[in-house]
């Protein structure tokens, strides 16, 4: 009998979706509204054209598993183009990465969203708290453990999924893997593709919900130096 090799745990927090609107604002999150001061200039890019609100990671619940943080919140940007009477995300420039703190400010409502925005289906985040698992020495894992060693979707903390395997760098990656925001792709033909959802989806329905696609079901991981810089890499399939 083959005998697992001893690994080394890093502790990851992992975030399951709910489809749907947030209560919260200071959640992790995908599309909706960003929890953002409404005072603040909206984000536009190279052509002077607003960018689409991608998604924000919040650090609040997992000070355990990162370091000291420039914010509360991670916001991520990105660039839009219209496509036929719709906007559609264009990630060849990759995210535009945005702190935030959690304060009483009050924060931006539908009327200060620019409405030249790429439509992307509102999902909440629930954290899951498990670990990563690193080789140890160059022992290699059998089937199927070494398929579920490093989670690949959307976490703060652990272990970088793909780092051997970026399809886009931005520049050098210095520094510690701090975060990574995943594609929306759940198994639409069972129950629960959701923790909200009972049924399965149907397709017909599924491919129109707008759901967040970063290249073909891809990755973007973000790193952070120890100066507090950020920096990213995508990971398309």
């Amino acid at each position: 009998m083959d005998t697992i090799p001893q690994l080394t745990r890093t502790p990851t927090d992992v975030f399951i979706w709910s489809q749907g609107e947030a209560d919260r604002r200071d959640v992790t999150k995908i599309g909706g509204l960003p929890y953002r001061a409404a005072d603040r200039p909206w984000p536009i890019d190279v052509n002077g054209n607003p960018m689409t609100f991608v998604a924000q990671i919040s650090f609040l619940d997992s000070r355990a598993v990162v370091p000291d943080l420039p914010g509360d919140i991670l916001l991520l940007f990105n660039r839009a183009y219209r496509q036929g009477p719709e906007y559609e995300l264009y990630w060849g420039d990759g995210p535009l990465l945005e702190w935030v703190t959690v304060t009483e400010t009050p924060l931006v409502s539908d009327i200060g969203v620019p409405s030249a925005q790429a439509h992307i289906m509102p999902c909440v985040g629930s954290i899951y708290s498990t670990w990563d698992y690193s080789e140890s020495g160059d022992n290699k894992l059998p089937p199927p453990i070494k398929y579920l060693r490093v989670v690949e979707g959307t976490k703060i903390g652990g272990i970088c999924p793909n780092e051997d395997e970026w399809t886009i760098a931005h520049e050098s990656l210095p520094g510690k893997f701090l975060c990574s925001l995943g594609s929306v792709s759940p198994p639409i033909h069972n129950s629960y593709p959701f923790l909200n959802v009972v049924k399965p989806i149907a397709w017909g329905t599924w491919r129109t919900a707008h759901a967040l696609l970063i290249g073909d079901v891809g990755l973007i991981e973000i790193y952070m130096t120890d100066g507090g810089e950020l920096r990213w890499a995508m990971f398309t399939h």
